[in-house]
């Protein structure tokens, strides 16, 4: 299978667009943008990207936000080679171009689910087990350099509990990029917040999760069903004690 028959159309921008109109667009199921002039290709928008933009900086353009792709495919590139491709270069979206122009948009969850065949692995082989997650005191700011640190898409959150056998964390939501935008006021420049909010104010407190001995076939449908790329693994009291996500799974069959 070539890339050029699982590709999906661009959302696009124009060069001239404010920061905010960009903003409005990727709150939604829209991962990035292109930026185009007529037909020229110009650059690109991610979440990451335009979460750099404060509140007193929204009447920036996107010409002044956008970036070079840091990969792009040709049509005819094979899925397997693409996915390999995204995994070295840590990138989930690529533009799929032919010359100079931009045929359309693929997308890790795109390449996963064109090469996924059933497996016997369970979740516990291929899950991470340092878990980089948050509490849920900790405020949206932290949370924010602590995703762009990592370069991860979202993160567990927990809260600390105590028994009198043990002391481990407990999941209590996660929360993407995505959550962070679509939670209106709250952004990460710090001029925006004195006292920024507590990242429970954007989390989802019903987060799914999967369990170490259950299947990767769950993983993969539950990515598919929820659109979702990362998923916390727990065990008994709501443990947190691993995460699986899209690039762990694509993993085994690229």
């Amino acid at each position: 299978m070539q890339v050029h028959e699982i590709m999906k159309e661009p959302a696009v921008v124009g060069p001239e667009d404010f920061a905010t109109r960009v903003r409005a667009l990727l709150r939604d199921k829209t991962r990035i943008a292109l930026v185009k002039e007529d037909a020229k290709f110009l650059g690109i928008i991610t979440r990451k990207d335009i979460m750099l933009v404060t509140s007193t900086k929204s009447n920036l353009k996107a010409r002044e936000i956008m970036s070079t792709p840091m990969l792009t495919f040709r049509p005819d590139e094979e899925v397997h080679e693409a996915g390999r491709k995204m995994i070295e270069m840590d990138v989930y979206s690529s533009p799929v171009m032919e010359d100079a122009s931009v045929l359309g948009i693929v997308h890790m969850e795109e390449i996963l689910q064109s090469v996924y065949r059933p497996t016997s692995k369970k979740v516990i082989d291929i899950m991470t087990t340092e878990v980089v997650s948050c509490d849920t005191s900790e405020n949206v700011i932290k949370v924010w350099n602590l995703m762009k640190y990592h370069d991860f898409t979202g993160l567990p959150v927990t809260r600390e509990v105590s028994t009198s056998r043990r002391r481990y964390k407990k999941l209590e939501g996660f929360v993407t990029r995505k959550d962070i935008l679509r939670s209106g006021t709250i952004r990460p420049g710090e001029e925006v917040h004195s006292r920024p909010p507590a990242i429970e104010k954007a989390m989802t407190r019903t987060p799914k999760y999967v369990r170490p001995h259950d299947s990767v076939d769950a993983c993969v449908n539950l990515f598919k069903k929820h659109d979702i790329g990362r998923l916390p693994v727990i065990r008994d009291g709501y443990e947190l004690i691993g995460i699986v996500d899209r690039e762990d799974v694509l993993t085994l069959y690229v």
